[in-house]
């Protein structure tokens, strides 16, 4: 559908409603906690996606670039994956541990926390101008 070549054309004859429907929604993603910038904690988080029927939540927290959004240094990062793993033993849905970053462009590509965390944890980047050397450091 999406082709870039007819879509608002189509929208003004059809209205798109039957595209997805709420039973086919499974799981929360890019979802902040207190941690940073959200309003609600990781439990009141986790509860909530339960009772709306969710099989899983994913946290994803600002790095330390969005300062201005009270983003996570290591420190605030390890304390955040002990919630999760606290409150991920009071519900049955899976939390997932993400973050929103940053990738720095002026080395080799490295996310702020360094390798160590890269085996564990899975993030969603947006890709702008990206040369081959960074994105084969990102997806390797």
């Amino acid at each position: 559908m999406r082709e870039g070549e007819s879509e608002v054309l189509m929208a003004e004859d059809y209205d798109f409603n039957d595209l997805i429907d709420i039973q086919d929604i499974r799981g929360m993603t890019h979802c902040h906690s207190t941690f940073s910038d959200g309003r609600h904690t990781i439990e009141q988080m986790a509860l909530a996606a339960q009772n709306m029927g969710m099989e899983y939540i994913t946290l994803t927290d600002h790095s330390p670039t969005a300062h201005y959004a009270g983003g996570l240094e290591i420190d605030r990062l390890k304390e955040q994956w002990e919630e999760i793993d606290r409150v991920q033993e009071l519900v049955k849905i899976k939390i997932l541990k993400g973050t929103e970053c940053v990738i720095l462009i002026s080395k080799s590509g490295d996310i702020h926390w360094g390798d160590w965390c890269c085996a564990e944890i899975r993030y969603r980047a947006m890709f702008r101008n990206c040369s081959r050397r960074l994105l084969k450091r990102v997806w390797r």
